[in-house]
């Protein structure tokens, strides 16, 4: 992958993060084996929908951009790639909430599923949905976390050779041990 801007790398980063926490919410807490409500899931569905919109936003964004640039276009492909595990998670809620329906009575008729098994496919679909909001998280973060490799490398080969005062600078003392890693993308960013 080429350098990407800071900025690029920082929308791509930012949007891991809302990932992250998109995913913290479809984990609902389980009680005696209690599958979430229909509320609860709705409130998931619509927030689902939202992070679909926000990574729509930042795709419409560069790619109405005049000039586009390499920086731009590889960042819209990882933004593409993350939007169809999104699209994926909202089909398996959608599908976790016709099926918490049956056993609350809500969804019926006589091609309505048992309601026992109802409760089992719902669990297993917010399952899948969280598996793959992650996967999406991780295609993000691995792409921001490659551009703070690749600016880290750069930095390094920019300073000045290992041993060599810069001018009006006295020689420090190296350690034996080898330099400590570059700092990684979460701590840099924290706010």
């Amino acid at each position: 992958m080429a350098s990407l801007t800071a900025e690029d790398a920082e929308a791509l980063y930012e949007m891991a993060l809302r990932f992250d926490t998109e995913r913290k919410h479809l984990s609902f807490p389980e009680h005696h084996g209690r599958l979430p409500n229909l509320v609860e899931v709705s409130q998931r569905l619509s927030g689902l929908g939202e992070l679909l919109t926000e990574v729509s936003d930042e795709v419409l964004f560069r790619a109405t951009a005049p000039e586009q640039t390499e920086s731009q276009c590889q960042t819209v492909g990882v933004f593409t790639a993350a939007a169809t595990h999104v699209r994926q998670a909202i089909r398996l809620v959608s599908d976790a909430h016709y099926h918490l329906a049956v056993p609350q009575g809500t969804a019926g008729g006589p091609d309505a599923p048992d309601r026992a098994e109802s409760a089992t496919v719902a669990g297993e679909r917010l399952d899948e949905a969280r598996l793959a909001i992650l996967t999406g998280g991780f295609l993000l973060h691995r792409a921001a976390e490659q551009q703070s490799l690749l600016s880290s490398r750069a930095a390094r080969s920019r300073s000045a050779l290992p041993g060599l005062p810069r001018s009006g600078q006295a020689p420090a003392a190296r350690p034996s041990h080898s330099p400590a890693p570059a700092s990684s993308p979460a701590s840099r960013h924290r706010r």
